[in-house]
């Protein structure tokens, strides 16, 4: 069996969590599990995430149809985001290999008004 981790903190009080093991588990079969971690603080801050300031005038015309947040929403650029793989690689034979992958991911991080809006289309 082979395996690595990687811990990294950085700016924004991130911190990243990466790493994977892997090798053989018979003769003819080979597995790897590998996940990641990835959680960091906005990069600009939100006073005031339950309020808008549109003008009443403006604010009709800026929906486009869409439906929209109740507010500004949370601090941008903040991430809290996780991913998992596992792999299992089967050796038929000499000449025949079958790979068996399975993913899930979560990914979660703050976004302006008007993503949000395009996302929901």
């Amino acid at each position: 069996m082979e395996g690595y981790v990687d811990v990294t903190y950085g700016a924004y009080d991130q911190v990243r969590l990466e790493g994977a093991v892997g090798g053989p588990l018979s003769e003819n079969i080979l597995g790897r599990l590998s996940a990641m971690y990835n959680r960091h603080d906005g990069y600009l801050k939100n006073g005031c995430p339950e309020q808008t300031y549109v003008p009443a005038d403006l604010e009709p015309g800026l929906d486009n149809g869409l439906p929209q947040p109740a507010g500004a929403g949370s601090d941008l650029g903040n991430d809290d985001t996780w991913a998992v793989r596992g792999q299992l690689l089967f050796k038929l034979s000499d000449t025949v290999d079958l790979l068996v992958t399975g993913f899930g991911t979560e990914p979660t991080m703050s976004v302006s008004a008007s993503s949000a809006a395009d996302r929901s289309l």
